[in-house]
């Protein structure tokens, strides 16, 4: 399958004021592997409130690239035959004794090639508060070939969660909270 950067999309956290961040509350000995199901999950998975009060469709984690997904989200998702991931329920603690078995992990199944930052373009990044401006990449590109064209996927490589169109605009359909997607032809990353 062909892919079209500017209709596919890197999904992250937002970091929205408020929102939930966890850490895992056990040892993942492979997170990518997990990510990328090709670990099995640890069984009876916890994570714990870091920061933020404000549970929403996706919260980040302290142990990238692993992000939970709300039941929405995965109802949507699965409710219209998106491809290409699969969700492992975990246990959340929201603090003071109050567990949430409203999230899952995501499990990103669909693939493309590695990364090629051979096809980005130089970038300088803003500095963070207090630093300075560091180097980059413009785009997050792959041989375009390679995609199997599931809607969810992930360069085999990385830990990126890619997404087709029909994926982003069911997020700002159903108003999903803390997402963030960019165009894979825009989006900005460190040169490392």
């Amino acid at each position: 399958m062909r892919a079209d950067f500017d209709q596919l999309f890197l999904v992250e956290a937002a970091f929205s004021r408020g929102a939930l961040h966890v850490a895992p509350s056990g040892d993942i000995p492979d997170p990518f592997g997990v990510f990328r199901g090709e670990r099995r999950c640890p069984p009876g998975l916890r994570f714990h409130r870091v920061k933020g009060t404000k549970p929403m469709d996706l919260v980040g984690t302290t142990l990238p690239p692993l992000t939970l997904w709300s039941r929405r989200a995965f109802e949507v998702l699965s409710s219209a035959a998106m491809t290409g991931w699969e969700a492992q329920p975990v246990s959340v603690d929201l603090s003071e004794g109050r567990d949430s078995s409203d999230y899952s992990l995501l499990i990103v199944l669909g693939r493309s090639g590695p990364v090629d930052n051979s096809l980005s373009g130089r970038a300088v990044l803003p500095p963070p508060a207090g630093g300075r401006t560091m180097p980059g990449w413009k785009g997050l590109f792959f041989d375009d070939s390679s995609w199997d064209g599931t809607d969810i996927f992930t360069p085999i490589d990385s830990g990126f969660v890619c997404v087709t169109r029909k994926v982003k605009e069911l997020f700002e359909a159903k108003g999903f909270t803390n997402t963030r997607l960019d165009s894979l032809a825009a989006v900005e990353r460190l040169a490392l």
